[in-house]
């Protein structure tokens, strides 16, 4: 099917594709309290959840020098075993059934002491045949922001994967569709959704999804899920910022006369 005739399928709730149902995708962290963690830093928690989580679901950690870590489910959530390094983690989960593998792939911060690997290094290890890539991730202690576009690759088996629909949603009910281009890459404004109100630090939960099938006929279907924060826009103050600029404009020209005065040389004094 030609996929501007899907993407408007989709739109119009004719179509649903199988992603639509059951996918694996990792959540954000419950503290011991019962409250969600910020960004995914909380430093005491029951672990991070497996959404469709069930039978035949294998779960691992890469840490930021490549190595791997297998993960163990423990009152439905995963602790994170102590890898000493900080920065970016890759939580992979994988599950296989008849005609359909499945893959959620989350990026998490971790503290520790420096470990001498760049993030991009776990990022384009390959955790899957398909997988959305961040292009790039965001920084440590950034996250994703309401109304600024955030970059993403879609890949199967390593290579670009052009045309296809991948499909945004938030946990506060926004949803929408972007197709991939040439090159496998899709930009997408990430919603501003959330209450302005509740403050700057607050963290939205979102999920991308994507899906393809094999030469065999084999679906895979692969979630990559991150959390976002409030359009900086709400915290900018726009007349403040024009007030600064013509207080400043008006301040040069009031001090240009005492800056050619200073810099005019004065004349020599004569000596008897």
């Amino acid at each position: 099917m030609n996929s501007r005739i899907f993407l408007a399928l989709f739109g119009l709730g004719l179509i649903v594709p199988a992603w639509a149902e059951g996918e694996l995708a990792w959540r954000i962290p419950v503290s011991a309290a019962g409250q969600a963690s910020h960004g995914g830093h909380a430093t005491k928690s029951a672990g991070w959840r497996l959404e469709g989580m069930g039978e035949g679901v294998q779960a691992r950690m890469i840490a930021p020098d490549l190595s791997v870590h297998p993960l163990e489910a423990r009152g439905g959530a995963f602790p994170m075993p102590r890898t000493g390094m900080e920065y970016y983690h890759a939580l992979v989960a994988s599950r296989a059934g008849e005609g359909r593998v499945e893959t959620a792939i989350r990026y998490v911060p971790l503290g520790g002491r420096p470990s001498g690997h760049s993030p991009a290094e776990v990022v384009a290890l390959p955790k899957a045949r398909l997988e959305i890539v961040p292009d790039p991730l965001p920084r440590e202690h950034w996250r994703y922001q309401g109304d600024q576009a955030a970059r993403f690759a879609l890949r199967f088996d390593g290579q670009p994967l052009g045309g296809q629909a991948m499909r945004l949603t938030t946990a506060k009910g926004s949803e929408l569709v972007v197709q991939t281009d040439a090159r496998g890459r899709a930009a997408i404004v990430v919603p501003d959704d959330l209450d302005p109100d509740a403050g700057q630090r607050q963290a939205g939960e979102m999920i991308l999804v994507a899906e393809h099938r094999d030469g065999q006929g084999v679906l895979h279907v692969t979630t990559l899920s991150a959390s976002y924060a409030p359009s900086p826009a709400h915290w900018k103050s726009l007349p403040l910022g024009a007030f600064m600029g013509v207080a400043g404009l008006v301040g040069g020209f009031a001090a240009r006369p005492l800056l050619l005065r200073a810099a005019k040389p004065r004349p020599k004094r004569k000596t008897s």
